[in-house]
């Protein structure tokens, strides 16, 4: 049995009670989750958006700490 015949097996009776709800995760946080984690944790260098093609977006939340922006090749040193 392949790994896919035991997902379903396995599945299958919560689908046929409606206890099964499906979702998809991007792996991805938020930027509401951003700003949570980062106000908790308080970088004291602040945060560097990469992977955004909107970074200037960070602005516009109440982050607690220093965002700092590259360009594409600056270096950041701590």
């Amino acid at each position: 049995m392949d790994v896919h015949q035991e997902l379903s097996q396995f599945v299958l009776p919560f689908e046929e009670t409606g206890n099964i709800r499906y979702l998809h995760s991007s792996g991805h946080a938020t930027s509401m989750d951003t700003q949570i984690i980062c106000n908790a944790v308080m970088p004291k260098n602040g945060i560097i958006p990469i992977h955004t093609e909107n970074g200037e977006a960070f602005q516009k939340l109440e982050f607690k700490c220093l965002i700092l922006h590259l360009k594409d090749g600056e270096i950041f040193s701590l």
